[in-house]
């Protein structure tokens, strides 16, 4: 393995239907799934830990928690608000980095703050296989079987293309340098993340028909993400389905939390 390292960037969010999750914690008052206690710790402390054993990351940066409301000092913690963007946490991330250190990295990692299961071999994986791809923005994935084998009731949802299919995992490696200039597609794709035929429709309507009534292959869903934003896409099958697991529903908290209490 090659000994690069690069930092990863956590984005905290906050969203509506995070109510429901909390309702299943006793007296919980933070208002934030990432410091959602799960046997014990909180969700985003679940991620550092993994995040802390990893070879091929360096230093950790979280956008959307305060240093008072997660005092840990593996990390540096940039308050913004929860509610916002993500491609808004990505820019202030952007904007700190650039006033305190200077010169942007070449690839920054991305997590999203509710995957507990996370480990560090799956980031050390998923960094390892997108530099190889020399890419632009590269995406995590997971087949369905994979994901089926490990958690058979995820309740995530799948894209079905002629080859493989899969599900978004929560991992992203891309340039952080011109960001600016993709920010508003980036969102727009965002926003659509868990419906891949979606993201297609808003980049190319007709190449997305024509993948749909064709039974496009992976591939071609990658090639049509590089032209419509004018960068090398591509995606990274991954094979730990942990990257995927995410937290959105009380049966999705109740998988993971039996799964962590019980290890």
């Amino acid at each position: 393995m090659s000994q690069v390292k690069l930092d990863m960037l956590i984005t905290v969010g906050r969203s509506p239907l995070d109510s429901e999750l909390f309702k299943l914690v006793d007296n919980f008052q933070h208002n934030l799934k990432a410091l959602l206690p799960i046997c014990g710790k909180p969700i985003i402390e679940w991620i550092i830990d993994a995040i802390e054993k990893c070879e091929k990351v360096g230093d950790t940066y979280i956008v959307g928690l305060s240093p008072e409301q997660f005092p840990d000092t593996r990390v540096t913690c940039i308050p913004y608000p929860a509610e916002s963007k993500i491609v808004d946490k990505i820019q202030a991330w952007i904007d700190w980095y650039e006033k305190n250190k200077g010169e942007l990295p070449k690839y920054i990692v991305n997590a999203n703050a509710d995957i507990p299961l996370i480990t560090s071999e799956a980031v050390d994986h998923f960094v390892e296989e997108s530099l190889k791809k020399e890419a632009d923005f590269v995406f995590a994935l997971v087949e369905k079987d994979v994901m089926d084998t490990k958690f058979p009731n995820s309740m995530r949802t799948f894209t079905k293309f002629s080859d493989v299919t899969i599900c978004g995992g929560d991992l992203f490696l891309y340039s952080p340098i011109d960001f600016d200039k993709v920010k508003e597609k980036v969102h727009k794709l965002q926003v659509k993340r868990k419906n891949f035929l979606l993201q297609a429709i808003f980049l190319s309507p007709i190449k997305a028909l024509k993948m749909v009534f064709k039974g496009a292959k992976l591939e071609e869903a990658e090639t049509v993400f590089s032209r419509g934003m004018r960068m090398k896409g591509r995606a990274l099958i991954s094979p730990y389905a942990e990257i995927a697991m995410d937290i959105d529903k009380p049966a999705q908290y109740k998988l993971v939390e039996k799964m962590l209490c019980d290890s």
